[in-house]
């Protein structure tokens, strides 16, 4: 089988997903990448195209042509941009949901799959043993969302919570990510998340997130509002703590989960096992085959598929 997926910026998330297919991809697999704004002939060539950045559907679709085998990844939170799943839906030959909650927020349509993300936990691995750690809750943000998405990921919520915490033992590190603070290196990642016991999620809307995944497997608790896939990792009590998206409940989830540290990320480091991608993308590489043998089989007008991850 050839594959060719198509990401959006060296570094970030889909990236680094990109990459983690490559690695666990099955013998005789042949993968090529591209950037959705600089298509290249790979594209054309071959048997099925993998496309993260949703947003580019139209592009790549006129770029491949209408008989190619298109699949786009859906990563967003269940119930946002509803639109953007009306044109996969005419565009692509199958649509994977990210997340659970949004697959069901669709009613689980013809042609279209769940499979959430998964992390590397080659890279993403528990260093500093969880009982030499002090209490450090940690986040990142954007400020784009900030600006132009009404604070989609929480930076001002965790500004406020970082001023209730101060009176506590339990220090802050809320970053924003923007043009002028590009993100850090995946092992840059991995080092920060190893200096802190909580991670925290203060988002409206999630397609994952996949810092929450990456903090989780390096040794984080997590405190997070019930966005993307944090319902299905998260069990409420046992490896982590889902809140409501205020001040209040998530200042109150730090400091409960700082108490109680060492069991919940202990429980979580078992939890997140199951999220590697060494077995994550057997998922996607099933999928891909069905999708690839039956338009291998009728190439102009494939039957409807709906495969459940």
């Amino acid at each position: 089988m050839r594959l060719h997926i198509i990401y959006d910026t060296e570094g970030w998330a889909y990236h680094r997903r990109a990459l983690a297919l490559q690695r666990y991809a099955p013998l005789g697999t042949v993968i090529t990448f591209g950037k959705y704004t600089s298509l290249t002939p790979d594209a054309r060539a071959a048997d099925l195209v993998y496309l993260m950045a949703y947003g580019a559907c139209r592009d790549v679709r006129e770029y491949i042509g209408p008989n190619a085998l298109l699949v786009c990844g859906y990563n967003v939170g269940a119930g946002y941009r509803r639109e953007r799943y009306e044109e996969l839906s005419v565009l692509a030959n199958h649509v994977i949901f990210n997340n659970l909650g949004n697959w069901d927020c669709h009613n689980r349509p013809p042609n279209t799959t769940w499979i959430s993300n998964g992390v590397d936990r080659k890279i993403f691995n528990p260093i500093v043993p969880l009982q030499d750690r002090t209490p450090l809750a940690i986040s990142t943000g954007s400020q784009y969302h900030l600006l132009h998405n009404c604070d989609l990921k929480g930076v001002e919520i965790l500004e406020h919570v970082s001023n209730k915490l101060r009176d506590t033992d339990i220090e802050c590190d809320f970053r924003v990510v923007n043009s002028t603070r590009p993100p850090m290196t995946a092992d840059e990642m991995a080092a920060w998340y190893n200096s802190a016991t909580v991670y925290v999620v203060a988002s409206r809307h999630e397609g994952t997130p996949n810092p929450a995944l990456e903090a989780a497997s390096c040794g984080c608790t997590l405190v997070a509002t019930r966005v993307g896939n944090m319902p299905e990792l998260i069990e409420h009590g046992i490896n982590g703590l889902l809140v409501e998206r205020d001040i209040n409940s998530i200042t109150q989830g730090i400091i409960e989960a700082s108490q109680d540290y060492q069991r919940l990320a202990g429980n979580m480091q078992e939890s997140i096992a199951h999220w590697d991608w060494s077995i994550r993308a057997r998922q996607y590489y099933s999928l891909f085959q069905k999708l690839v043998d039956v338009h291998r089989s009728d190439k102009t007008e494939p039957p409807p598929i709906c495969v459940t991850g």
